[in-house]
């Protein structure tokens, strides 16, 4: 009997030496699962957080690689196959010429969002649009309202989804979140010098597949753009993120208060 209770004894010490020791080769372990469920609680908070009366500034622009990896139905905008618009490789000198006499600094020594825009074109054209001329920018509720990309007002009012806006302006999820739009108008007694084109297909890093393109898009200068002649936002109805990977959109709970909006504005810095 006294054999057996030592023996029982040392199977428990044993037993508790290993819990202890596990315990310690697993902390580490542990630390990394409790960290990753902080981050997934904290972010889903963050991307659906109730807000009143003021636009969300914090909506997390998922990556289209995020998406093809995790969706069960790819969206309709993604191809694997087909003809690729291929973007401009290098800024001929004859753009570049135009670029000293008004025209917005696409090239390599552009700054802030215009720096390399030539590459988002599969063809391009200066333009210098007269006064009363209409554009619209979609937008997302943390986009700036005077950044580079727009289009002519009338080739807006064609689009019926976010799907069909992707898909035509190339238009890669972590660039623009969509859900709302503004307008611009060439204030009379002005023109407007801008770079005009098709939009090139756009790669999606980390995968096989790309987005066709293929309507043509405007490049501004933000510095050419005066904010009187910006309207106020207003919803395209098409919902706000890429969520649930389909074609219909999402709304957000607390959705921005579109008519107390006055806009995110920035100004290039100067090197």
């Amino acid at each position: 009997m006294k054999q057996t209770q030592a023996v029982w004894r040392q199977l428990h010490h044993t037993r508790n030496l290993s819990d202890r020791y596990i315990a310690n080769a697993l902390a580490p372990v542990n630390e990394l699962i409790e960290r990753f469920i902080y981050r997934l609680h904290h972010e889903s908070d963050d991307m659906f957080r109730v807000s009143h009366g003021t636009n969300f500034d914090k909506i997390n622009r998922i990556k289209d690689h995020e998406i093809i990896k995790q969706a069960d139905k790819l969206p309709s905008y993604y191809r694997r196959s087909g003809n690729k618009l291929k973007a401009i490789d290098n800024l001929d000198n004859e753009y570049k010429k135009l670029i000293t006499k008004g025209y917005p600094d696409i090239s390599e020594n552009g700054l802030g969002p215009l720096n390399k825009g030539f590459k988002t074109f599969h063809d391009l054209a200066a333009t210098e649009l007269p006064a009363g001329t209409k554009l619209a920018r979609v937008i997302d509720p943390k986009s700036a309202d005077n950044s580079t990309c727009w289009m002519r007002i009338e080739e807006f009012e064609k689009l019926t989804s976010r799907a069909e806006w992707r898909e035509k302006y190339a238009v890669l999820t972590g660039w623009n979140g969509n859900g709302e739009y503004i307008t611009y108008t060439v204030p009379e007694g002005k023109t407007l010098k801008v770079w005009e084109g098709k939009a090139a297909s756009q790669e999606i890093d980390e995968t096989v597949y790309y987005i066709p393109g293929g309507a043509v898009q405007i490049v501004v200068d933000p510095k050419h753009l005066e904010r009187s002649h910006i309207s106020g936002r207003k919803p395209t109805n098409w919902g706000y993120g890429e969520i649930n990977y389909q074609d219909n959109g999402i709304t957000y709970l607390g959705v921005p208060d579109l008519t107390k909006n006055i806009g995110n504005w920035f100004k290039i810095k100067e090197e």
